[in-house]
């Protein structure tokens, strides 16, 4: 009697050659930084003083026809100065 034995053969998972790997991080790299140029590029620039003394105006405006509105403008207005200026 005769047994057949197989022993099947593991094969090795292949590695990526290491230039891609240095191609696509390199290319990773430029990806973030064209798109966080363009998102900071989207943005309009703001300028806190400028909003707060418009917020001012407005409250200068309505100060005799609604004074509690306008004292919570000009607390806004102040709120933002200190926040984004």
């Amino acid at each position: 009697m005769s047994a057949l034995h197989f022993y099947p053969s593991v094969a090795e998972a292949a590695a990526p050659p290491r230039g891609s790997r240095w191609a696509a991080a390199g290319f990773l790299a430029l990806w973030r930084s064209a798109t966080a140029l363009r998102r900071q590029a989207s943005r309009p620039r703001v300028d806190a003083t400028a909003e707060a003394n418009r917020v001012r105006a407005i409250a200068m405006d309505i100060r005799h026809s609604d004074p509690r509105f306008a004292e919570d403008l000009f607390a806004a207005a102040d709120r933002h100065e200190q926040l984004h200026g």
